[in-house]
């Protein structure tokens, strides 16, 4: 390799440098876990038709007219969470107020308009904590390979690459080239991954005739999500390259705007339908890369070299996809309440723009190409064993809305900005969940919830570098599965 020194001091500056965002990231912003109070999550989120509880004004704001007195409530949650891959095991675990709420019930006695109530929520309706950690083996090339063969000669990555000496201007004059063709490596992977998405509801709720339940929520959204990835490759031959990205960062707002209806044709039978539209959200990103070198040339040169980047923010919008959710539920007596929850979400209508406001075309193109629409089925049961004791059951099943070549990681690979070539493939979600609940008098009660969450998937150290596919069959990722279980208590007061 010819490298004049000079060039690799300057690349141990931190220049600034901008890099822009790509469809892990609107993905990533765009889904959202089971949320809620521990009644509801104990249904399995099943609470769209039925109203009179947060969970179903967050999923059904029509659900606010049912109410029938005034009412705050407060949930406290616990998660474990736990990622296992083939090789190694991690946990962590958090403590959170999932939900606080207030409804106000204003009484109008009209002929046809019965009440009109006022609602607000915070709900914690995404949580990115996670730690997880993979190695690999006996895997033939190198990230090099990939950074060479994916990244133009301008591109702020292989500046990056070059001045951390993990890659090299190809002979020929073409580009670049990785260092490590003929080298077999042993990756290690440790991510860490911490935030959250917090939505603040202000809703209306209207009740007509004790049968018609309409209600409108606008929805505040405060993003901030935080990653460190470091990955590190052992040469067989001696020596190691690390291609760290920490401080990866992303930081935002949004608003929503929610509609929904419920009929009640019968006492026993509620009907509902729910409307969210996307998340119009700004948000500005920010990067901090390192690499480092450490091995030695045949002709006996040793190459130590650290190399750093700190990149420009970079600020864009993002509008998620919009929601349809039906609902139904079905109320025998006083003794037992069935309801089901259908959602249906595409996630290719996820949209990316710049910060001038104009769509990034290529960006969206690859939105349209990789992902799907997603179904979601929610389920759950309620037994009231007395006036004042009642068991829960539920599940959930959350489908994952990527594109058949796309989830196979066969012919299509997620498109790249930043420096994390690290990505994760997950397949569909579900929830096991089940509660108890007390009222301890007809102002106050008591709820408790049990949520089980697993998910299998895989997660890549980088994309196949090679133009024979084939070489998909060398294993460059980790099989995972991700768990939580989490303890929820609401404490509810009517007057």
């Amino acid at each position: 390799m010819k490298k004049i020194l000079f060039t690799a001091l300057v690349g141990l500056c931190a220049c600034g440098m901008s890099l822009a965002q790509g469809e892990l990231d609107a993905f990533r912003l765009s889904s959202t876990d089971m949320t809620g109070t521990a009644r509801g999550q104990a249904m399995g989120g099943a609470f769209g038709a039925l109203g009179g509880d947060a969970t179903g004004v967050a999923i059904n704001p029509a659900g606010l007219g049912v109410y029938r007195s005034s009412e705050v409530s407060s949930t406290l949650d616990y998660s474990a969470i736990h990622t296992k891959s083939d090789e190694a095991k991690s946990s962590t675990a958090t403590f959170n107020f999932n939900n606080i709420s207030y409804v106000g019930y204003f009484p109008i006695y009209g002929e046809s308009l019965r009440t009109v109530n006022f609602g607000f929520a915070y709900n914690r309706v995404k949580n990115f904590e996670r730690k997880y950690f993979a190695h690999g083996s006996n895997i033939p090339g190198s990230i090099s390979d990939f950074i060479a063969n994916s990244a133009s000669e301008n591109s702020l990555i292989i500046d990056l690459a070059y001045h951390g000496w993990i890659v090299d201007e190809d002979p020929s004059g073409n580009g670049y080239t990785g260092l490590f063709h003929d080298e077999t490596t042993s990756p290690d992977l440790e991510l860490s991954e911490k935030g959250s998405i917090v939505n603040y509801d202000f809703s209306l709720g209207f009740n007509l005739l004790d049968q018609w339940y309409f209600g409108g929520t606008l929805t505040v959204s405060d993003i901030f999500y935080q990653s460190s990835i470091y990955y590190t490759e052992g040469f067989q031959k001696g020596g190691y390259i690390n291609w760290d990205t920490y401080n990866n960062e992303t930081r935002g707002s949004g608003y929503q705007l929610k509609l929904g209806a419920i009929w009640r044709p019968i006492d026993e039978l509620r009907l509902g339908i729910a409307f969210h539209s996307p998340t119009w959200t700004t948000l500005t990103h920010y990067y901090d890369a390192a690499t480092k070198a450490n091995y030695m040339y045949a002709d006996g040169t040793l190459i130590n070299q650290d190399n750093h980047r700190t990149f420009d923010p970079n600020d864009y919008y993002l509008s998620s996809p919009q929601r349809w959710i039906f609902s139904g539920a079905y109320i025998f007596g006083s003794k037992a309440i069935f309801s089901l929850d259908y959602e249906i979400k595409n996630y290719a209508q996820m949209k990316l723009r710049d910060i001038y406001y104009y769509p990034l075309e290529e960006d969206n193109r690859v939105v349209k190409r990789d992902y799907a629409p997603s179904s979601t089925l929610r389920a759950g049961l309620e037994y009231r064993f007395t006036s004042r004791f009642s068991g829960r059951l539920g599940y959930s099943w959350v489908q994952q809305p990527y594109t058949e070549k796309y989830r196979e990681a066969e012919e299509i690979f997620p498109d790249f900005y930043g420096t994390d070539f690290s990505y994760e493939i997950g397949g569909d979600k579900q929830y096991f969940t089940a509660g108890l609940g007390y009222r301890i008098s007809p102002e106050v009660s008591l709820d408790l919830a049990v949520v089980y969450r697993t998910q299998n998937g895989k997660y890549y150290y980088y994309p196949n570098p090679y133009d024979d596919l084939s070489t998909a069959e060398l294993h460059n990722f980790a099989s995972i599965k991700n768990t939580a279980f989490t303890t929820l208590l609401t404490f509810g007061y009517k007057f």
